[in-house]
């Protein structure tokens, strides 16, 4: 989880975010990822439109990814409102 949470925190850093404000993101996106395998999570990100995206994200047995590891800025979730697979940018993720 630590190499997962500096890789991620860098990926942001090179996105423009300072590096406080990249680790608080970095944290909170893993803690969504760990929490959608345990439950479905709400939670908004910023579509490349500008339009923002109420998301019910949710991995379960039937839905986990195979590969946990973040290998760049997109966060793939099973959406269960869609029923389908999405994906957004990590420094897209809205939080509070």
């Amino acid at each position: 989880m630590k190499k997962s949470l500096f890789t991620l925190a860098n990926f942001l850093r090179g996105k423009g975010f300072k590096s406080r404000e990249a680790f608080k993101r970095a944290w909170a996106i893993l803690r969504l990822r760990y929490k959608m395998f345990t439950e479905p999570v709400q939670f908004s990100y910023v579509k490349d439109t500008g339009e923002i995206r109420e998301a019910i994200g949710f991995y379960g047995e039937e839905h986990a990814p195979k590969d946990l590891s973040i290998t760049g800025l997109v966060i793939k979730y099973y959406d269960m409102t869609v029923g389908g697979w999405r994906s957004f940018r990590a420094d897209r993720l809205i939080i509070a």
